[in-house]
């Protein structure tokens, strides 16, 4: 659809939609009059034994006990049960996420419920200071159907903090390798019916931290070094600005947020890190506005929400320089000492200075109607569209006029879900079931063999799922839920990301058959989960590395995807928790390759490469106790733990020669000390100093200190 008859339509549903923000805690919920009275403790005590009833496998990770540590929502969901986070280097690096077998792009992330896709790096989850979060909310299986997106196997949603008290947050944090991180959050209540809001947050690191790497000697051999990364320089910065109008007639929330945040890259070396760069570098900036609307009780029982949101993103990508530079940081030089010139391209690839333009609508329109004070019915619609283009002015120079990026990408989805949620025949039964259905269209140029070609791609596709839970009594629940999920390729995997990532415009939407069993059991001092697993993918996406550097999706024609996670909690005292948690997640190609017309089954059966299959996370956390008044002093100490696993297929290639990415063990911990207001937080994280590799076996940090101070002032209002 054209972007103009997009905005005609969007204009036309704005009235009509009164844009709200979708809050799974307020604006969807059942709350007569005589609750919103409430104490807010009582309101929250209430919210999270709802999400414990509920159906569906959903946990929450609370970050408000974090906010004094130095540590990142990153690393916080690193130790949560069922999920691998995998990095490609130090701060800032690509983050991909492993939740119960299904990762990378079949993974959805939203912030407040708005998908997060197609609108850069810089507020993904990796960048958001965890001042700034109330909770995320964790699924696994089964998306709401108010997230409304297009999911195969689970969804992080980022809860953004929304305190209603005047407050003021303010934190500093420093740590190895040169990082630096500043945050500030504010929120003021200037009458009973109107505030504002500013966030603003920037962190720096230069990444220098040491790798063992492979250098080419004077003679062509191989060898060994230790180094310390030298091109690896990050910077970010977030700011955002918020008003909104709150308690009246006609609105519960009528807000407007406008935001401006950004990064700068050094690129230090290809995917699988064989290939230093020395000047290759990539900045992007995002600003955006969000027009948020909920009023409960609009007509008896009907809640809407919804918003409409526009991002711009600019990118600069540079690869410019034509020499040849060594993990030890020296030139390649010719037999008479000058430096050694490529005839043609640049470090990565073709000689580039591109520029990359990305506009981003999105707008979203939700609806429960309470049939009851325990069931509802929920409408949701989303709508995305997404447009990319490119211009490389140096390209245009070296080929005579012809810029190879210049045909755009776009696509345009929607997606739309009908569902109920309440009770089933008992009260002990709850009952969580959907319909959805999928559109997307997309088009865009993608480059192959220097030649610049145009793609394009509809699909049309229905989901549903049925989720149970039973409380057997107040101490166990049980739950079981079946989805039949669909998951569109995106444009990056469809065109490539004009850097790293190569295009691929015949893929195919993945679709999945999930089932979730759960046991939950839940005491004073003990609480156990157990979950098994089911997925039955076809036409997976994945993506593979290949000789270059680069990587590339493909569909494999179908997986089999199983496993089972047990997460345990304990009290020893009052002042003492222990817990640990561990997945085992198999998967499987059950694909025939076709080659010449001829079926290939060297791969069925085998276990898709790259991906962990076992994984452990343990922790202590201590509360020293008889401490003056206004003190207190916390101790934590964590282990992560994941398995060796093959980066290639294990079947291919001389079995003593394969790539592995070995096994990983690795010890974090810290301790805070908070004196009324303030807090002052030292952590260390890879105590032991081991050697972690991750994505494609690319090396991470060693051992790294930090330190941070916070300040933190509050005062109630009136309201």
């Amino acid at each position: 659809m054209p972007l103009k008859r997009t905005l005609l339509l969007l204009i036309l549903l704005f009235p009509l939609a009164t844009l709200a923000q979708v809050k799974r805690d307020s604006s969807l919920r059942y709350i007569p009059d005589s609750a919103k009275k409430l104490k807010e403790v009582e309101v929250k005590s209430n919210f999270l034994k709802a999400i414990k009833d509920a159906p569906g496998n959903l946990s929450v990770v609370d970050m408000k006990p974090h906010y004094n540590s130095n540590t990142t929502a990153v690393q916080v969901l690193r130790g949560t049960s069922g999920i691998k986070v995998k990095q490609e280097g130090g701060y800032g690096s690509r983050t991909d996420f492993f939740i119960n077998g299904s990762t990378g792009k079949q993974l959805k992330f939203f912030l407040d419920g708005l998908p997060l896709d197609n609108i850069g790096e810089s507020i993904g989850i990796n960048n958001v200071p965890i001042e700034q979060i109330d909770r995320i909310e964790i699924y696994k299986g089964i998306i709401p159907v108010d997230l409304g997106a297009d999911v195969l196997g689970g969804a992080i949603n980022i809860v953004s903090r929304k305190d209603k008290i005047n407050y003021l947050d303010i934190s500093y944090a420093i740590g190895s390798f040169n990082t630096n991180r500043f945050n500030f959050t504010g929120r003021r209540y200037w009458s009973k019916k109107f505030y504002t809001n500013l966030q603003a947050y920037a962190g720096y690191s230069k990444n220098n931290y040491g790798i063992d790497a492979d250098n080419i000697l004077p003679n062509g051999k191989i060898e060994t070094i230790r180094v310390k990364r030298f091109h690896d320089r990050y910077e970010n910065f977030i700011v955002k600005a918020e008003a909104g109008i709150v308690e009246q007639s006609w609105a519960d929330e009528l807000s407007l947020t406008v935001s401006a945040s950004g990064f700068y890259k050094q690129l230090q070396n290809n995917v699988t890190m064989t290939q230093p760069y020395a000047y290759a570098a990539y900045r992007e900036h995002l600003i955006g506005g969000l027009l948020k609307y909920q009023k409960n009780n609009l007509l008896s029982h009907l809640n809407i929400a919804a918003t409409l949101s526009y991002n711009r993103l600019t990118g600069l990508f540079i690869d410019t320089a034509r020499h040849i530079t060594l993990w030890d940081g020296t030139i390649v030089k010719n037999d008479d000492g000058s430096d050694y010139v490529r005839t043609k391209g640049a470090e990565i690839g073709r000689t580039s200075y591109l520029n990359t333009f990305t506009n981003t609508l999105n707008q979203k329109f939700t609806t429960a109607y309470w049939l009851s004070s325990k069931s509802k019915i929920v409408f949701s619609n989303t709508l995305q569209h997404y447009n990319r283009s490119a211009k490389d002015t140096l390209a245009q120079r070296i080929n005579y006029g012809l810029d190879l990026y210049a045909t755009p990408s776009s696509q345009f989805k929607n997606v739309a879900g009908l569902g109920y949620d309440g009770e089933f025949l008992t009260e002990k039964l709850k009952l969580s079931t959907s319909v959805k259905y999928f559109y997307a269209h997309q088009t865009g140029g993608y480059i192959n063999l220097d030649r610049s070609f145009i793609g394009y791609s509809e699909t049309r596709k229905p989901g549903y799922n049925m989720a149970l839970a039973y409380n057997v009594n107040p101490s166990i629940i049980l739950k079981a839920s079946y989805e039949h999920a669909i998951r569109l390729p995106d444009v990056e995997e469809a065109f490539g990301d004009l850097l790293l990532i190569n295009p691929n415009p015949d893929l195919k939407a993945e679709e999945s058959n999930n089932i979730n069993l759960n046991i939950l059991y839940h005491q004073k001092k003990f609480n156990a989960e157990l979950t098994g697993f089911y997925r039955d993918v076809d036409h997976l996406i994945f993506l593979l590395p290949n000789s270059q550097g680069s990587a590339k999706s493909y569909n494999l024609l179908k997986a089999r995807i199983k496993g089972v996670e047990a997460n345990f909690s304990y009290r020893l005292i009052p002042a003492l928790q222990f817990n640990i948690n561990g997945t085992y997640q198999d998967l499987r190609s059950l694909s025939y390759i076709e080659g010449l017309g001829i079926p290939n089954d060297r791969y069925v059966g085998q276990r898709l490469p790259n991906i962990p299959y076992l994984l452990a996370n343990a922790g202590l956390n201590y509360r020293l106790e008889k401490l003056p008044k206004d003190m207190r002093l916390q101790f934590w100490y964590g282990l992560n733990y994941t398995h060796s696993y093959y980066l290639y297929w294990a079947n291919d290639g001389y079995q003593p020669d394969k790539i592995t990415i070995p096994m990983q063990l690795l010890q974090n911990a810290g301790a805070t000390l908070t004196i009324k207001r303030l807090s002052f937080s030292l952590e260390s994280y890879n105590l032991a100093n081991s050697k972690p590799f991750d994505n494609f076996k690319a090396q991470l940090p060693g051992r790294s200190i930090s330190f941070k101070t916070r300040f933190y002032l509050s005062k109630h209002t009136s309201n």
